[in-house]
């Protein structure tokens, strides 16, 4: 009934008085007791039955402070107000009839600013069958210093419970700059944002809050046993303390599309991981920047230590440290990670457990896909060595070089099967290696805080038509039924790396953008188009400032949009535009647009279909290239090793419309062995895999 029933139950009220005072309680007739009985129920004034509690002010905060509520019970704080003080609720409902906290009427959500008290500024004690939602909380002093053992939200039950929700919540400023001490680290947990201790709690609920500088960890819960049916979605945890999030002592817990921003920011901590579980499922989730200089548990994800059935799959780590923790300590079993995208990481990708611990066991990697920008030098293995794994079908793609490591060459029965290396040296014992370029649409534009139900600007991590990468995996049993976009994986035929290709649909013109147009108005860029496919999910825009090369993602927007403005880029003389439309249905993308150059309210298009190689060849020594052009533009033509390391720009510059050549006269100083030719102008490129005897 909510909040209609408060009125109600006044408007009875007021019947009731009226009536006893006109006819007194002795008098009433049989109708009377009928109407006072009923009206008793509405008012909650027979034992058992559910009240309503509104909550205005401080005196009713107070007031009502401490209470154990019965089933069925509302406790509805006035949206817009603002409350000082620790609030604690007891009280458990039934199935079918839970005790709601929740708000009324219209505006912000209402506040509790705890003031820096012990343990929460809302703590929900001995409860069950217990939905809480939509507050705002805070709980602090107001200084930097390390003020105890603080949260924002504190659940606690003794013994079993059932049915708990916590959705909704606005979590801010709980405590200060917390001291994590080297020799306790442990110090520094229980506490943050939202803490769930008790015995077992089954069906447990944390979905939709928003955490920013919590102190100590963001999400959290402890207890015993394995706790079913635990549910952790599209929470954002930014600047916690420690790590964003910690799962112990559960069951087929999972924890999705949610997003770690910037965690352990006062002590290390992975931002996401799992430790005393059972097949507990971290998935579709993004995690950036942890990162610090001392190297230690800062990555985006970990499978720790006392679990077995660890998966890690479809998530997106950026601008960490690294990618994933592994840790070898107590029982840890059966670890699955696969179809993951991380993106310029800055120290390593994989961290393992203490040299001294050697009880990690089952322990399969694939169809992971890494990169990172130039500038990033990567020790892959620094530090920690592994034991029982199998790296397969993943892709290791460096702008810049990368090495191995130390750790890597100690490892302990851990085996490279089948992966594609690009900008380091393959593991030697990987005797089914590839290397050269994958040919990946476009890496390194993912962006932050991305919607990973439709992540569109990871579409430059699919594989280019043409890619050696594309049908070259290995296909691996119990593999998750499909990659990180939802593709299939196809026992007849898998790709390397994080996204499969599927067969292209049989449309005339796929998911094309049409007619892609710009103008401008000084620093303003105004972009419109259209598209000749209903089941486009987005469109991913594109600026450089040459027409022929340069193109990075500026922006991403969603299905049905026609329209982008762009304030920001288009600043110099010349603006040039692209648009890329996503398919998510078969999660592959189109090829880009007609590209478009802001001057003035008008648009320069032009299409790159035309540009082709016509040959290649190294007689005496020289390589030579023929090459049709359908107008003068920007070529780039790069030689790589067997590893993909650059070995020569063999040319760059201008060339004119029409039959062209191009001559390197070094091709007889290379030492013998595999080299692929890059060929780029433009959307257009080509490449040539070439063997000097």
């Amino acid at each position: 009934m909510g909040i209609w029933s408060a009125h109600i139950k006044r408007a009875v009220r007021t019947m009731i008085q009226s009536g006893l005072r006109n006819v007194g309680a002795k008098r009433l007739s049989t109708l009377g007791w009928v109407l006072l009985m009923t009206s008793l129920f509405l008012i909650g004034a027979l034992p058992g039955y559910s009240k309503t509690y509104e909550i205005e002010t401080q005196n009713d905060f107070d007031s009502f402070n401490g209470n154990t509520f019965n089933p069925g019970d509302q406790i509805l704080f006035k949206k817009g107000a603002v409350f000082s003080g620790k609030f604690t609720a007891l009280g458990k409902g039934v199935q079918n009839n839970p005790i709601v906290l929740s708000t009324y009427g219209e505006g912000p959500k209402p506040i509790i600013n705890g003031g820096g008290v012990e343990f929460g500024a809302l703590d929900l004690i001995d409860v069950s069958f217990f939905e809480a939602d939509g507050l705002e909380l805070t709980n602090t002093d107001g200084s930097s210093n390390d003020q105890g053992t603080l949260l924002g939200l504190f659940v606690h039950n003794d013994k079993y419970a059932d049915h708990i929700q916590l959705k909704n919540f606005s979590i801010h400023d709980v405590n200060g700059d917390i001291i994590c001490p080297p020799e306790d680290l442990k110090a520094c947990k229980g506490r943050g944002g939202i803490y769930v201790l008790g015995g077992v709690i089954d069906n447990l609920l944390i979905q939709g809050n928003t955490l920013n500088k919590v102190g100590g960890t963001g999400i959290e819960n402890q207890g015993e046993g394995r706790w079913k049916n635990f549910h952790v979605i599209d929470n954002f945890v930014s600047n916690a303390g420690r790590n964003a999030y910690i799962g112990r002592h559960s069951q087929g817990a999972v924890v999705e599309y949610n997003v770690a921003a910037n965690s352990s920011t006062h002590s290390t901590g992975h931002s996401f991981y799992n430790y005393s579980t059972d097949d507990h499922i971290t998935q579709f989730n993004e995690s950036y920047g942890n990162t610090d200089p001392e190297e230690i548990d800062r990555g985006g994800f970990d499978a720790d230590y006392d679990a077995t059935g660890t998966i890690i799959q479809y998530n997106y780590s950026h601008d960490n440290n690294w990618f994933c923790g592994i840790m070898k300590k107590g029982r840890n079993e059966g670890v699955t990670i696969r179809y993951n995208i991380s993106q310029n990481e800055q120290v390593k990708l994989y961290h393992y457990g203490f040299n001294s611990e050697s009880d990690l066991k089952d322990v399969k990697v694939y169809n992971n896909t890494h990169y990172t920008k130039k500038g990033i030098n990567l020790t892959l293995g620094k530090g920690r060595n592994p034991i029982n794994t199998v790296f397969e079908n993943n892709i290791f793609y460096f702008e810049d070089d990368a090495k191995w490591g130390s750790s890597f060459a100690n490892r302990i029965n851990t085996t490279f099967n089948n992966n594609w290396y690009y900008g380091v040296e393959p593991v030697p014992d990987d005797i089914s290696a590839h290397t050269g370029d994958p040919m990946l649409v476009d890496p390194g534009n993912g962006l932050t805080n991305i919607n990973m139900r439709s992540p569109v600007s990871l579409s430059g991590y699919m594989l280019q038509p043409g890619s050696a990468a594309i049908g070259t995996g290995n296909f691996i049993q119990n593999n998750g039924g499909r990659d990180f976009w939802g593709n299939p994986v196809n026992s007849n035929s898998v790709d390397m790396g994080a996204v499969q290709r599927v067969p292209e649909p049989e449309y005339d013109n796929p998911a094309n953008v049409i007619e892609l147009i710009a103008s401008r108005n000084g620093q303003i860029a105004s972009l419109a188009w259209d598209d000749n496919f209903t089941v486009t999910t987005g469109y991913v825009i594109q600026f450089s400032g040459s027409i022929d090369y340069g193109f990075r993602t500026i922006g991403v927007v969603p299905a049905g949009t026609r329209q982008y403005t762009d304030n920001i880029n288009c600043g110099g003389e010349y603006c040039f535009y692209r648009i890329q439309a996503v398919n998510a249905n078969n999660g592959r993308s189109s090829w880009f647009s007609n590209i478009a150059q802001a001057i003035g309210g008008t648009s320069v298009k032009k299409s790159d279909k035309a540009e082709r190689l016509v040959g290649v060849n190294t007689k005496k020594g020289i390589l030579s290239m023929a090459i049709s052009l359908s107008r003068s533009t920007y070529v780039k033509a790069s030689l790589y090793n067997f590893t993909g390391k650059l070995v020569a720009v063999v040319f760059e510059g201008e060339l004119s419309q029409g039959s062209q050549q191009i001559t390197w006269a070094h091709w007889n100083s290379l030492t013998r062995g595999v080299y692929q030719l890059n060929l780029r102008s433009g959307n257009w490129k080509e490449n040539i895999r070439l063997n000097k005897d």
